[in-house]
């Protein structure tokens, strides 16, 4: 009997480490929850770290390339590119916003060429944003800005 009852002590021991046993690999596999602060601490970093990474794609995806040949006047239309200020594209959707500063010789080409912009692609519509006659040039050339909006 002291036998019996030392031998269903012991597996009852031995049942107990197993189960501590169990419990401790299972709180060692799970990782550590952080406090509240170092949370947020890293999750602010993270967020502005995947904002620049994600700044870093849309400029290297950017259709520089396509978009030139876009901008490009034909042969036909005196005009001249002067200025190309390029906004970030918007992230959801990829489009992008280009400010074009150009001079042609009347405001007629101006005009042929901001329709001209609109029919190209990638390029989605193009506004006249600004203008001006250059009274101290002997050509007295306009110059003007446009708003130009592309999509990939």
């Amino acid at each position: 009997g002291a036998v019996l009852a030392l031998a269903s002590l012991m597996a009852g021991a031995a049942w107990q480490t197993s189960t501590r046993a169990a419990a401790l690999e299972q709180a060692l596999a799970a990782p550590a929850a952080p406090s509240p602060v170092a949370q947020a601490r890293r999750s602010e970093a993270e967020t502005v770290r995947i904002r620049h990474v994600n700044h870093a794609i849309r400029t290297l995806n950017m259709p520089i390339a396509a978009l030139l040949r876009a901008m490009e006047p034909p042969q036909d239309l005196p005009v001249s590119l002067l200025n190309v200020q390029v906004a970030e594209a918007e992230p959801a959707t990829g489009r992008g916003t280009l400010r074009l500063q150009a001079q042609a010789a009347d405001s007629n080409d101006m005009a042929r060429y901001v329709a001209y912009l609109a029919d190209r692609r990638p390029l989605t519509a193009a506004v006249l944003t600004q203008h001006e006659q250059d009274d101290t040039a002997p050509a007295r050339p306009y110059r003007f800005t446009v708003e130009v909006r592309w999509q990939p």
